[in-house]
């Protein structure tokens, strides 16, 4: 919401526009003091972009153990993500009751432990940017479709062991997230690009469940899942 203003009248009937006249230009949903987050639409797609104030890739951010839930409930309508969604440490859930869509800098990331993801599209299916993260430290990741999921990264890695990228994690007593991927009636597939050295998923457990097929495009090996 861009700034505006209206004419205050004051004592002598003429009128000004000083501050308290005025609203400040507002942009994306934030909370503080652990203050919780849920947007839904009922009768239309969410799209969530990142707004100019401040101008920081960011359209939800939840403070400290804030939960968020964004949600679209009609029949046929989508949940678009096309900047990050974030949390200190609370947990995120994404429904659409058709698609869910994760675009240009669209990421989803819980900052700190216990905060976990779950990502669903009722009657359609998850499609994530090539280079877009899913990420938590360390809990546990969910994505569940009706059709297909195309994955980009997802990872439940703690954030200590992903500065160097280790395929294994570092610490017994401090064990990555597990993660679950299910494509009901379609297929899960791949957004990266298929070379070695490429990953989609970093994870203690995985569990991937699909109708089709896993890993597939084009009847060629596309996911090297870690």
């Amino acid at each position: 919401v861009a700034s505006f203003s209206v004419n205050r009248v004051i004592a002598d009937a003429t009128t000004n526009t000083d501050t308290t006249a005025t609203v400040a230009t507002l942009s994306d949903v934030v909370s503080a003091g652990d203050g919780n987050l849920i947007i839904q639409t009922t009768a239309g797609t969410l799209t969530l972009n990142d707004g100019t104030a401040a101008d920081d890739d960011t359209a939800v951010s939840a403070n400290g153990s804030g939960n968020i839930r964004l949600a679209a409930l009609a029949s046929g309508t989508d949940v678009l993500v096309n900047a990050q969604i974030l949390s200190g440490t609370g947990n995120i859930t994404i429904s659409g009751r058709r698609d869910v869509t994760f675009a240009s800098t669209g990421n989803v990331i819980v900052a700190g432990t216990p905060g976990t993801i779950f990502v669903e599209a009722v009657d359609g299916t998850i499609d994530q940017g090539s280079t877009l993260t899913l990420r938590t430290d360390g809990a546990n990741i969910i994505l569940a479709a009706k059709v297909d999921v195309k994955l980009g990264v997802v990872d439940a890695r703690r954030n200590s062991d992903r500065p160097a990228a280790l395929l294994l994690q570092s610490d017994g007593t401090t064990p990555w997230g597990d993660v679950g991927v299910t494509a009901v009636t379609g297929s899960i597939l791949d957004n990266k690009a298929r070379v070695d050295t490429e990953r989609n998923v970093w994870a203690r457990k995985l569990r991937l469940e699909a109708k089709t097929n896993i890993g597939l495009v084009d009847l060629t090996v596309a996911l090297p899942l870690l």
